[in-house]
């Protein structure tokens, strides 16, 4: 890693080769972050390896800052969860989520790009097919780049709901959560990560009792958005149910159709549809006002 960081800053065009490690001295003494001793945890000592560029990075600034980029969004984030399918098969799945690159003397970050390992973010698509989640949205975090002249390029927010009927163990490998990414030459730094279960924010290892909590918490909002779902179902349900049923007096006019839209999460999007749907409409009555041609007798 110290190596590479000085090859990107030096050379970036040059594949790996043995010459290029030959100017490098490396001296990491016994006990210390990087050389630790048993029995020292280094079941995830990759996530301290991908710090060493950007010490080095930020060490070379000094002598060359035109050559240097800011403080990345790494290392990388791993959720790993487990549990049992609906068949009484057991699972383990890996996701992988990135934050993004650092801003350079020239020109943005890159938005949600790995560095310095080469590990893509997990697709939505592959992670829904592997596991029983389902991803309410994943999308570009704003202003996470951090201010300057040019931006560090943008993390992610991501909202996964369960849909197992059996426990799931999950445990996460999220950095960035107290110190964010340096910027450098005055810029500012990035965005902070955390880890949030039902919008409350997760430091550490969770105790059992306050994971059940959480869990039932869980199942409860669950329930909830069912229920919310529910009621924007019986929205669209008023249009037809006077010709299901035969009887005007169980439908409720327009005023009550959009009283009830008002009032869902999505108020606003859901008005500006039906805002945008009338207009529309009437644009086209006016049309075919105007050039619609009548038979005579």
């Amino acid at each position: 890693m110290t190596a590479y960081a000085v090859r990107c800053a030096l050379l970036p065009d040059l594949p790996n080769n043995e010459g290029m490690y030959r100017p490098v001295r490396v001296e990491a003494p016994e006990g210390c972050l990087l050389n630790p001793r048993f029995p020292a945890a280094v079941v995830s000592r990759a996530v301290t390896g991908h710090y060493v560029p950007l010490l080095v990075l930020g060490a070379l600034h000094r002598v060359i800052p035109d050559r240097v980029m800011a403080g990345v969004g790494s290392p990388l984030w791993a959720v790993t969860q487990s549990g049992t399918r609906d068949d009484g098969r057991p699972y383990t799945a890996v996701l992988f989520f990135n934050g993004g690159m650092g801003a350079t003397p020239l020109k943005d970050g890159e938005h949600v790009l790995s560095w310095p390992s080469n590990i893509s973010s997990t697709p939505v698509e592959v992670a829904e097919r592997n596991s029983p989640v389902f991803f309410h949205y994943k999308r570009m975090r704003p202003d996470s780049g951090g201010a300057g002249r040019f931006r560090g390029g943008l993390g992610q927010d991501i909202l996964i709901e369960s849909e197992s009927e059996r426990p799931i163990v999950a445990s996460f490998m999220a950095e960035r959560t107290t110190f964010p990414a340096p910027g450098l030459a005055g810029g500012g730094p990035g965005g902070l990560g955390d880890v949030r279960i039902n919008g409350r924010r997760i430091e550490g290892a969770l105790k059992p009792d306050a994971l059940r909590q959480l869990v039932d918490l869980e199942r409860a909002q669950a329930q909830q958005l069912v229920d919310a779902g529910a009621k924007r179902s019986e929205v669209y349900a008023r249009y037809m149910r006077a010709a299901i049923d035969h009887d005007p007096e169980k439908a409720g006019g327009l005023a009550d159709v959009l009283t009830t839209l008002q009032r869902q999460p999505y108020a606003p999007v859901l008005l500006g549809a039906v805002a945008m749907g009338l207009a529309a409409y009437g644009a086209y009555q006016l049309v075919k006002a105007r050039y619609r041609v009548i038979a005579a007798g």
